[in-house]
């Protein structure tokens, strides 16, 4: 992600989806920002002056995904987080933490949240309705509900800013 894929003033960021980039011809999909990120941006853009063309994070721009996942589980690990090994029959080994599961559970909770498959195929960059449902094993309309009276009552998530630091 570049500086100049975000817009503060209209909070959204554009994304190109790297898996289906091709398949696209390469239109970037619009998200909007939560206004705790934007009121990070800002001061972190206020703070750190750059150019347009620039990465919001230099140091992992050129990584491929697999490159980054490891670099996300190395961060767990440095935090003292626990990853939650799974041992299967086979001898693989899953974790519970891990890049994945972040976007695992963001399509989960964006299904509970009521999204449509083409809405969830489209926000995860999928091309086929096969990709978007195996995030479905646990579609069941009890449980969505049970979720989202869970997710109803969560607080909002603060986050530190710059200037607050």
């Amino acid at each position: 992600v570049r500086r100049q894929d975000i817009d503060l003033k209209r909070q959204i960021i554009q994304i190109q989806d790297g898996k289906t980039r091709r398949y696209r011809n390469g239109q970037a999909n619009i998200r909007p920002l939560h206004e705790s990120l934007v009121k990070y941006l800002a001061a972190w853009f206020a703070a750190k002056p750059g150019q347009p063309g620039d990465f919001l994070c230099p140091l992992l721009a050129s990584r491929d995904c697999h490159l980054l996942a490891a670099k996300f589980d190395q961060l767990l690990s440095q935090a003292g987080i626990d990853r939650q090994a799974i041992r299967t029959a086979r001898g693989q080994t899953f974790y519970g933490k891990s890049l994945y599961s972040f976007r695992h559970t963001f399509r989960v909770l964006f299904q509970a949240g009521g999204a449509t498959l083409e809405q969830a195929k489209l926000e995860m960059g999928q091309t086929s309705d096969a990709a978007s449902r195996h995030y479905e094993h646990d579609a069941d309309s009890r449980l969505m509900e049970l979720r989202r009276q869970y997710l109803d009552r969560l607080p909002d998530v603060l986050t530190a800013t710059p200037e607050s630091r």
